[in-house]
């Protein structure tokens, strides 16, 4: 099991770095790109993050990111976890309700997103950049930093 977490997590690097290069970049705003260049945390990251997810928000989205019909929403190939990373910051730090998007169809789910704003900077994007590189997702890293300026914009504390 180790030898295939390592082999995933260079799997993932690799396609980060290559993907860094590419002309290709525009999905991604240019302050999300700028932010998230830097790929020397991610498989430090990556692992945290799998033990934040393990801890925080297995119980809903499950073990194969792929929630629970009517009630969570999928993470696996879900396009706003691999769109800006800044919107799933501010899921995370403000919680979510109602009716959200889900790969073009609008979907009501039963259950509503708490605010996670107890977790730290690191945690937060530690657990963002495992769900953005998991279950078939590829997406840059998420930084610590991204989330203490959007934590700081919306005057939540930590």
């Amino acid at each position: 099991m180790k030898f295939f977490q390592f082999i995933h997590c260079i799997f993932i690097v690799s396609s980060v770095v290559s993907c860094g290069n590419s002309p290709n970049e525009s999905r991604f705003t240019s302050s999300d790109t700028q932010i998230q260049r830097d790929v020397t945390r991610v498989p430090e990251s990556l692992k945290k993050g799998e033990q934040e997810y393990a801890k925080y928000c297995l119980t809903c989205h499950q073990a194969d990111g792929n929630g629970v019909r009517g009630q969570f929403p999928p993470l696996a190939g879900n396009q706003t976890i691999t769109g800006p990373a800044d919107s799933l910051v501010k899921i995370v730090l403000l919680g979510l309700q109602g009716p959200i998007e889900v790969n073009g169809q609008t979907q009501n789910y039963s259950q509503i997103m708490p605010a996670q704003d107890y977790l730290t900077d690191d945690q937060i994007a530690d657990v963002l950049t495992y769900i953005r590189n998991s279950w078939g997702n590829k997406a840059p890293e998420v930084k610590p930093g991204l989330v203490a300026k959007i934590r700081n914009e919306n005057k939540i504390k930590q």
